[in-house]
């Protein structure tokens, strides 16, 4: 398969290659049939080897990276929490501690005795402000999705920090760290939702996962298997501009019914938010062409959640219960869960692993049926729909 990307007077042409387990083994120049970049992986689907020796990675047993080398050389170890998030970077006696509030957000990279770096200032889900240089506030502007385009000086008035929109869609663009040309450059990793920029790997970590931008794809399977798609290394849908995955794990495909969007969603996540025993939220929605998808999850407390937004289109909010916890109802909805406006439905994963379903209308107690993506998966009308069909009918990884 050959992929063209690029405007009428410069086409990029690229052919990807394949070994038998379906896995991105090369990418090469189509016209020339140079090798751009050769990939390799270890048994359970992690990339371990980016241009034989030139990036490796080693993981543990549970699909997370732990080291970065190049040419051999160890650039950087890492270490995560029991949420599964990255908290320290070290190298020799040079450590980085990571923090996070209770929505997965970054908040901060502090040294060994605690001192800031970089902190974050966030509105819900967007970043609007930075403290960086000796703890100097910035003003972070993001996009739609929430990625952080520009950082400005308020007390200049002016960008010392740029990511174009106009650069490459997968992020394979580098920022512009001195746009005022005063010669500071202001080094910020930050890149899509959820993804920060490691230097050390090359790689963006993305929560759960960690991305490579030269292809669009993560360096390991996504972890929910086909619950997030038939490319499980594939990054937002392929539609940066649209999607985002700020862990990692991509909600987005298309159901007949909202019943079995939301029963997607909480088996999605309720893994985890018994495991961390948490509350994670969000919504379901139908599309203009009728499906029903849901938003990515957001990380709440013990004992609630804030979903976010409500999206255009929501017919109901999704909610997990986390481990059993003295003191609060797990395995059914509490009065809270059922104060919603008439016509919405409230949908429940529970300690248990059943999920429920609460409506103002109708029978007001179901059990959600089993999940099943509809066979209209790409129903944005894009190729996906296409890309889906060529995969199944030829074995594509795609």
């Amino acid at each position: 398969m050959s992929l063209d990307f690029g405007r009428i007077d410069t086409i990029l042409k690229i052919d990807p290659g394949y070994n038998a387990l379906g896995r991105l083994t090369a990418f090469n120049d189509g016209s020339t049939d140079t090798l751009i970049g050769g990939y390799s992986y270890d048994a359970t689907d992690n990339t371990t080897a980016i241009g034989g020796t030139a990036r490796q990675c080693t993981y543990d047993t549970t699909a997370r990276m732990t080291q970065a080398r190049r040419a051999g050389a160890v650039t950087m170890n890492y270490r995560y929490n029991g949420r599964g998030e990255q908290v320290r970077r070290f190298l020799g006696t040079t450590n980085t501690y990571t923090l996070y509030d209770e929505a997965g957000h970054w908040l901060g990279d502090y040294d060994s005795n605690g001192a800031p770096k970089q902190q974050a200032i966030w509105l819900d889900d967007l970043p609007v402000g930075l403290l960086a240089n000796a703890n100097t506030l910035h003003y972070i502007e993001p996009d739609h999705l929430g990625s952080s385009r520009v950082v400005i000086d308020p007390t200049r008035d002016v960008a010392v920090w740029t990511w174009s929109l106009k650069g490459e869609a997968f992020g394979n663009t580098a920022p512009n760290q001195d746009p005022d040309g005063d010669g500071a450059a202001l080094v910020l990793d930050m890149r899509f939702p959820g993804q920060r920029f490691d230097a050390a790997s090359g790689l963006n970590q993305n929560y759960f996962r960690d991305y490579d931008t030269a292809t669009g794809r993560y360096g390991q399977s996504d972890p929910i298997g086909f619950n997030g798609g038939i490319g499980t290394y594939v990054y937002s849908l392929s539609s940066p501009f649209r999607w985002s995955d700020k862990f990692g794990l991509l909600p987005g495909d298309c159901y007949r019914t909202e019943n079995l969007a939301a029963a997607q969603a909480l088996k999605d996540i309720l893994p985890a938010s018994i495991r961390e025993d948490l509350e994670y939220g969000g919504w379901v929605y139908q599309k203009p062409n009728g499906y029903y998808s849901y938003t990515a999850p957001r990380r709440g407390l013990t004992s609630s959640v804030n979903p976010g937004p409500r999206p255009d289109g929501a017919t109901g909010a999704y909610h997990t219960h986390g481990d059993v916890t003295p003191g609060y109802l797990g395995e059914a909805f509490s009065k809270a869960d059922t104060r919603i406006p008439y016509g919405d439905a409230a949908y429940l994963g529970t300690p248990s692993g059943k999920l429920l379903r609460f409506s103002t209308s109708g029978s007001p107690y179901i059990d959600l049926p089993e999940a099943i993506p509809s066979s209209g998966c790409g129903c944005d009308g894009n190729n996906n729909r296409l890309l889906e069909f060529l995969s199944n009918a030829f074995g594509w990884q795609l």
